[in-house]
């Protein structure tokens, strides 16, 4: 479990091609809230977050739970859904590490999470309706990582504010230096593992964003 919920940020101090300036303090992403509960509930209080939304898979849900304060409202939406076994047969903390490389051979795995994001575009549509019904107040969007599937929607959220795509890269990419420190970590328990340097690039590949 994470002494504190990781790449968390928030989204703000953007300019649309109009000149209007994003609000601060309301939108803000992250992974996993899966942290020690009196942590996790002094951070959100911190942060004033009234609604959570959590986009994580059914399966992640349950072998990754977490309880959050009474007053937050916390909605569920299995973006990957159609990908459900998937998470299963992959083990992200690393425990069956070269299996995770067979599967995850050429980044296809990863292709394959982008191109079930691109063909459930109702999903994200339903999770933005109830984004823009919490909006007065300050919420939080999580997965796994905070990287792929917070990355795609804190996108369209940018995009629906007609923010100019090069800062909705930038707001991408961010992430990779939030996970900096964890991401090295990581690699250096596969590199202790004795896996070759094909092997722990593939996994360096799921672990951050391009």
């Amino acid at each position: 479990m994470h002494k504190k919920i990781s790449n968390l940020r928030s989204i703000d101090n953007y300019l649309n091609k109009d000149g209007k300036k994003m609000k601060s303090k309301l939108l803000y992403r992250s992974g996993s809230l899966n942290i020690d509960y009196q942590v996790l509930t002094d951070t959100l209080n911190s942060l004033n977050i009234q609604t959570v939304f959590d986009l994580r898979s059914n399966y992640e849900v349950h072998k990754d739970s977490y309880n959050l304060p009474h007053h937050i409202k916390y909605y569920h939406y299995p973006v990957l859904s159609s990908l459900e076994g998937l998470f299963k047969d992959v083990n992200f903390d690393l425990s069956s590490v070269k299996e995770a490389s067979k599967l995850m051979g050429d980044n296809k795995m990863m292709i394959g999470i982008y191109q079930e994001m691109a063909l459930n575009p109702a999903m994200f549509g339903l999770i933005i309706k109830d984004i823009i019904t919490e909006a007065r107040k300050p919420l939080l969007f999580h997965c796994s990582a905070g990287k792929d599937r917070t990355g795609i929607l804190a996108s369209f959220l940018l995009l629906s504010l007609d923010i100019s795509y090069d800062d909705i890269r930038k707001e991408y990419l961010l992430t990779n230096e939030y996970i900096k420190d964890q991401v090295e970590l990581e690699i250096n328990k596969l590199r202790s593992l004795n896996l070759q340097e094909e092997e722990i690039n593939k996994i360096k590949d799921m672990l951050i964003v391009k």
